[in-house]
């Protein structure tokens, strides 16, 4: 028989919970991370391409499978993830909260299992699933595929504010599907300062990676003289500016090669990128393109580049789910988009955005720091009190 597992994004970080257990997953996270980064840098999808993506989501939804994977299928799964001891990982679930809405900030999980309704799972991890993962759980007839893309597709696009349409093809279900597993990451933020709308104008960006001698294009660019975090790095060769969300402790950085072409080689050592730098306060004169950006990512071709290989495999050991010995995972799929503008942030794996009237620019303020973003960076938005990274993507073109 098939196991059939879909994954939108999912993934979303309380900050209470023990320390001891964060810092070990934080520090898994940001590794396994950055090696979800270099895969998609070669894979042939995303290869000269923006992307966004949320490895945190698929690392989350795949612990959940792991607690009802044995012996080497869960090994697999524990390595590849990079997650900790299984017995820190209630206390980091158990730390998702209620969603949070507050003004200029919004942030939600949802996950759902739909089960065939002839599929037999066991009592004890439906009870992990809904009491640890607070995952909804619905019985469905898979054999009707028509009939339960709509229902999964109607529920995806009401978790994401309808940011996400028709995630699932009917085509892809049968009666021989069994088990799907869904989630959704809705986040939205505003700038702590943001942009003047008037202050964005039509300026040039250089498009060149990897030697490839593109030829400059015009872009809307979001202007601004204000103070931000900030580091200019001789040692690595870049610029990190971090721009903190209203009403939160999350925060999207910016990083910039120093070369027009340097982002290239920076993604071959991504990992010290993606560590905390210590950045300050100063007065920055920053261009940054406004940018929306979708990505449709078959995950299990990298995740096999991170040794999960028997999970996908007709030899998967998912005893924990069911006493059936022919289950096995047959997709990973991820949807995501990412828009950032004068006001903030908003991106979903699956808005109203509050417009911010400000008066007209005042003349330049006098410095000499710049964070000219008119050539291929790459960015992400962590969440400052886990270290845990929520998103990350590139903008190449």
């Amino acid at each position: 028989m098939l196991f059939f597992s879909l994954f939108l994004i999912s993934g979303y970080f309380s900050q209470c919970f023990a320390s001891e257990a964060v810092e070990l997953f934080a520090n898994g996270n940001v590794k396994y991370s950055g090696s979800i980064y270099k895969e998609l840098v070669i894979d042939n999808k995303t290869k000269d391409k923006n992307f966004i993506t949320s490895p945190l989501g698929v690392q989350i939804i795949l612990a959940l499978v792991g607690e009802g994977c044995k012996g080497v299928t869960a090994q697999q799964l524990t390595t590849g993830l990079q997650l900790p001891n299984i017995k820190y990982r209630t206390d980091i679930i158990n730390s998702f909260e209620n969603p949070i809405k507050r003004d200029s900030f919004e942030e939600s999980l949802a996950i759902k299992l739909y089960i065939s309704k002839n599929f037999v799972v066991l009592p004890s991890f439906l009870d992990l699933a809904r009491n640890t993962y607070k995952s909804d759980i619905e019985n469905i007839d898979f054999s009707n595929n028509v009939l339960a893309a709509n229902n999964i597709n109607k529920w995806v696009a009401q978790e994401t504010n309808n940011t996400i349409q028709d995630l699932v093809d009917a085509n892809e279900l049968s009666a021989l599907t069994k088990f799907v597993t869904v989630s959704a990451l809705y986040f939205q933020g505003h700038w702590a300062k943001s942009f003047s709308s008037q202050g964005t104008k039509d300026q040039s960006f250089l498009p060149r990676y990897c030697n490839n001698n593109k030829i400059a294009k015009i872009v809307k660019t979001m202007n601004s003289i204000n103070t931000y975090l900030f580091l200019d790095s001789s040692e690595l060769k870049v610029k990190f500016l971090e721009i903190p969300y209203k009403n939160s402790n999350t925060s999207m950085t910016f990083v910039l090669p120093h070369e027009q072409d340097g982002l290239c080689s920076i993604e071959n050592n991504i990992h010290k990128y993606l560590k905390k730098q210590k950045l300050t306060n100063e007065l920055v004169d920053v261009s940054i393109p406004k940018f929306n950006i979708t990505s449709s990512i078959n995950y299990i071709p990298l995740l096999k580049k991170l040794g999960i290989t028997q999970v996908f495999e007709e030899s998967a050991d998912m005893t924990g789910i069911s006493t059936q010995r022919d289950l096995f995972i047959q997709f990973v799929t991820q949807k995501a988009f990412i828009g950032v503008n004068e006001q903030g942030t908003k991106a979903t794996a699956a808005s109203s955005v509050v417009g911010v009237i400000r008066s007209l620019p005042l003349p330049p303020p006098d410095t000499d720091l710049t964070f000219k973003a008119d050539h291929p960076f790459f960015y992400y938005i962590r969440d400052n009190d886990s270290g845990v990274i929520l998103f990350i993507g590139r903008y190449v073109q």
